[in-house]
């Protein structure tokens, strides 16, 4: 939607920026017409045409969830890199923490989780959501690996996100810089203070007037202690006993935008992570008065790289999506509204004690969705074609679209389909969202819409004489 680049291309000297979406990058060429953008519609891996070692930042912000494994990210850090000046920078912005995903789903299922769920159901839904996780989400030690695989990256910074709210992005997401050889100034951090007993107010009394780095580990995370602590209950509840209450954190945990601003009251600058993967809810942080960056102790590692980073549902799942199939079979022989909106796929049905299917176990389809199967995308084949595929690209807000997909597994709604049948009537393209609902496609929209023109005109209808209807009095 071109946040980043509204903020920041108006003082770049050469601001390039690239999208899978031909219809943003079409919009944003029209709202950002300034000489030194450049904007490219591409996947996030082709650096093709970009010039080696041109730009001071490369800025990859809340997309690095939809790639399709880490292997493609692994791909798009190596093409940055070369790119990058040295001593350049990478921006990695909204990283889920991988190890968190159960507790978040835990979490968000608890929410709306009916009255009389029991703990064994909420597990069973928190295992279909995560195996079923669309989105790339990655721990922190998974860039470790980083200086093996691309070595020009020479220090590497992992930070909590700011922000007074707890959400989502606060809690159980991350950032990422990653810096270019030469490697940054630097200092080496000292041997951590355990936090124990202690509190934010004597934390604030052991930085005042002090200007030594401070060390500290094992600060209980307030943001994520509650959740967590659920999670830990949640596992160990009887299956068919009641879901646990979510607990409260301790009196002396603290958040990190808690220590983020009071270091900036006492004149420090705070490094604040996640003491390991996030899963025991502590906290690890630096003050320091130093403009260089702290280099942490090295981690060993027993597991491979991939051992940190999940597989995204639609990059892993090995059945076909006979979705499709079934939609076309029942709409040649069920109305419209008789067609189930979502198809989902089940290795095999939740049964109950007694060997019947478990109805209640079964997911909701807000829950977990089959991944689509790759599809053949056909390109218009005429004017009146190119014009409605072009309409659907706008409403539906996707690019990749051909004349034969179904509307209503593009994700397409009523309201929707209103938006299409009005805009395609400013365009002289008379459809009605009857023919829609109907016809679901492109193509046999084009063809309607031919037929309609083609048909001659009926004749108006004539007035009639009341006079003969009307009593005699």
């Amino acid at each position: 939607t071109g946040q980043i680049l509204a903020r920041l291309a108006k003082d770049s000297e050469c601001y390039w920026a690239a999208d899978i979406s031909k219809v943003a990058i079409e919009a944003l060429e029209k709202n950002h017409p300034l000489a030194q953008v450049k904007l490219f519609h591409r996947p996030a891996d082709d650096f093709s045409e970009i010039p080696d070692a041109h730009f001071d930042t490369v800025i990859i912000n809340s997309v690095a969830q939809y790639f399709p494994d880490a292997a493609y990210l692994t791909r798009v850090l190596a093409g940055a890199a070369r790119v990058l000046k040295p001593g350049g920078r990478i921006y990695l912005g909204d990283l889920q923490g991988s190890a968190l995903l159960s507790t978040h789903h835990a979490e968000a299922l608890l929410e709306r989780a009916p009255d009389g769920t029991t703990a064994g159901q909420l597990r069973e839904s928190v295992d279909r959501r995560v195996a079923h996780e669309t989105e790339l989400s990655l721990d922190p030690a998974w860039f470790d690996f980083i200086p093996e695989q691309i070595p020009e990256f020479t220090h590497i910074e992992t930070l909590l996100r700011r922000g007074k709210i707890f959400n989502e992005t606060t809690r159980f997401h991350y950032d990422v810089i990653l810096h270019k050889q030469p490697a940054p100034d630097t200092y080496e951090v000292p041997e951590p203070q355990v936090w124990k007993n202690l509190n934010l107010e004597q934390l604030e009394a052991i930085l005042d007037g002090s200007k030594a780095t401070v060390h500290l580990t094992g600060i209980p995370d307030a943001r994520l202690v509650p959740a967590l602590g659920f999670h830990r209950a949640l596992l160990a509840a009887p299956t068919d006993g009641p879901l646990p209450a979510i607990p409260s954190a301790p009196s002396n945990a603290a958040s990190a935008e808690e220590l983020f601003a009071l270091a900036a009251h006492a004149g420090f600058k705070a490094h604040v992570r996640w003491h390991g993967d996030g899963t025991d809810g502590l906290l690890d942080v630096v003050f320091s008065t130093q403009k260089s960056l702290p280099v942490w102790k090295k981690e060993t590692h027993a597991r491979p790289s991939a051992a940190f980073a999940n597989v995204p549902f639609a990059a892993g799942a090995s059945a076909s999506d006979i979705a499709p199939e079934l939609r076309r079979h029942l709409s040649a022989r069920l109305p419209d509204y008789m067609i189930p909106s979502v198809f989902i796929t089940l290795e095999k049905f939740p049964l109950t004690p007694n060997g019947k299917v478990d109805r209640k176990a079964l997911p909701a389809p807000s829950e977990v969705e089959a991944p689509a199967a790759p599809r053949r995308v056909v390109a218009p084949r005429n004017e009146t074609e190119a014009k409605l595929l072009e309409i659907w690209k706008q409403v539906l807000g996707k690019d990749d679209l051909g004349v034969e997909d179904d509307i209503f597994e593009l994700g397409g709604d009523s309201i929707l389909i209103f938006q299409i049948t009005t805009r395609a009537t400013r365009a002289g393209l008379a459809l009605t969202p009857a023919q829609v609902f109907r016809l679901r496609n492109v193509a046999a929209l084009a063809a309607a819409s031919a037929s309609t023109r083609e048909k001659p005109a009926q004749a108006a209808i004539q007035p009639a004489n009341r006079d003969a209807y009307r009593r005699n009095l």
